[in-house]
């Protein structure tokens, strides 16, 4: 993963609102606290869950 856009990793953050909750936190240095969400994502042949 080192070197790769998280977007490329797992397109489906970007219209989740995962990937923004993930700017603010990064930017404003504080927690990134949401509640226990599930995400699936299916990227080609490949699926991945994720809590």
């Amino acid at each position: 993963m080192i070197g790769k856009r998280l977007t490329s990793i797992s397109p489906g953050l970007g219209t989740s609102g995962l990937l923004e909750d993930y700017i603010r936190a990064y930017e404003s240095g504080e927690p990134y606290l949401r509640r226990a969400i599930e995400h699936l994502e299916i990227s080609g042949e490949r699926s991945g869950r994720s809590r």
